[in-house]
């Protein structure tokens, strides 16, 4: 049997009876889409960290060994993170509790959890015959985690943070993951759930400190694109891909993806998009789309007895020598922070972000400097491309349906073995 988890709790099933109830979080409906698999996922609710889950089904004499597949569901991010804990009192880079937050320093560590090779019915090799390749997989469900590396490379990984949680659990699994905005939504007839995806193209530049006034969206007196033309201008630049690999036409950017008030942040609004067929009585549903401005902040941070210089060249050589002198932002490392972020090297990075630094020292003694940039996001559904007319195009989805539904599920369309949804280490 398959078995599940979810970084945030999600009691029992969600059944809509009247239409003033709450709608469901991400983690009811991700408890649903698991129970409502074929073959079902048995959910272990919402434990405390992924070594709680991992150690209490080792230890469960009711769980057959090996097990099937284990899935975590939690929310994510490209920039290399889980919003769950991997394992009790963990700690990030400079020793302070993280909280639910588990990023790639983390999964780094030597307390990090291994899955035991029982479990999942993995059998090592005798030296020196070369172990064989894993059988057995964990999924993440989780927003963009499973995206490709920005910049490839001969030499590191294609999907980062993916190798890095391989390594951490033992390499005795196959990992996957989105490589886009993961959502589901309810089937309110029968209490089914749709499972789809979005991509979410992002680009970012450096915050310009605001006088006067700005028709546009300012975040702690900071301002990004001076007009929408330079927003399009930057998105062209990107060089951004559909999920299939066809490249984002010019002219896309300009008739819808990028609205009229680009300078404004507008959060969520929906879209009309068609099934490609009629499910529940209905052809079409409206799905969520986003366009956000925000502010993205930097702080790094001198101990007491560093002295800022007040020249602004002398300032970025401090700034510089410091990052490098941390590990993370080392050329070598296989996944380099500046990368993280959508920067080639250090140079680029520094050069993406206003850098506020402090006329004096706080009551600590410490120094706080202040990178700042501006992400814009666009957040669309993906949509079957090879239909020609746009207006046209369905939604490509997984449909799991609810109790007394007479439809036929759908559960192969975003498979995890798909390289244009998902990642896999």
């Amino acid at each position: 049997m398959d078995y599940g988890m979810t970084s945030e709790p999600a009691v029992g099933f969600w059944k809509r009876t009247n239409k003033k109830q709450p709608l469901p979080n991400y983690f009811m409906l991700m408890q649903q889409r698991f129970t409502l698999d074929n073959p079902s996922i048995s959910v272990r609710g919402s434990p405390k960290s992924i070594a709680v889950f991992l150690d209490d089904l080792f230890q469960d004499t009711n769980v057959t060994k090996p097990a099937g597949n284990l899935y975590i569901g939690t929310h994510a991010s490209a920039e290399g993170f889980l919003l769950v804990r991997l394992f009790r009192d963990q700690v990030d880079w400079f020793g302070d509790p993280t909280d639910d937050i588990t990023d790639y320093e983390i999964l780094d560590q030597m307390k990090a959890p291994k899955i035991q090779d029982s479990l999942v019915g993995y059998q090592r090799a005798t030296p020196p015959a070369t172990d064989p390749p894993p059988t057995h997989f964990v999924h993440i469900k989780g927003c963009n985690i499973g995206r490709d590396r920005y910049f490839t490379s001969p030499t590191k990984p294609i999907a980062p943070f993916l190798a890095k949680m391989k390594e951490s659990f033992g390499k005795n699994v196959n990992i996957t993951a989105p490589k886009h905005f993961h959502g589901l939504y309810f089937e309110i007839n029968h209490n089914g759930i749709f499972e789809y995806m979005a991509h979410q193209f992002v680009v970012r530049t450096k915050g310009v400190p605001v006088k006067g006034k700005f028709p546009g969206t300012v975040r702690e007196g900071f301002r990004g694109f001076a007009t929408r033309a330079e927003v399009i201008t930057a998105f062209k630049a990107g060089n951004f891909h559909y999920y299939n690999g066809d490249l984002v036409k010019p002219e896309d950017w300009n008739a819808g993806l990028v609205p009229t008030d680009a300078l404004t942040d507008n959060r969520g609004y929906s879209v009309d998009v068609p099934y490609g067929k009629t499910i529940e009585n209905v052809s079409k549903t409206s799905v969520g789309k986003q366009y956000r401005v925000e502010v993205a902040r930097v702080d790094w941070t001198f101990p007491a007895g560093v002295a800022i210089p007040s020249d602004p060249t002398a300032q970025r050589k401090l700034l510089r020598d410091s990052m490098l002198a941390d590990t993370r932002f080392a050329a070598t490392h296989l996944w380099p922070m500046y990368e993280r972020r959508g920067y080639p090297d250090i140079d680029a990075y520094l050069d993406g972000y206003y850098w506020t630094f402090p006329k004096k020292p706080s009551k600590t003694g410490e120094n706080l400097v202040i990178g700042r940039a501006i992400d814009y996001t666009i957040e669309q559904p993906i949509v079957d491309r090879s239909v020609a007319n746009p207006a046209n195009r369905p939604l490509i989805f997984n449909f799991y349906p609810g109790p007394g539904s007479t439809e036929t599920a759908i559960l192969t369309v975003l498979d995890e073995a798909d390289g244009k949804f998902f990642g896999k280490a």
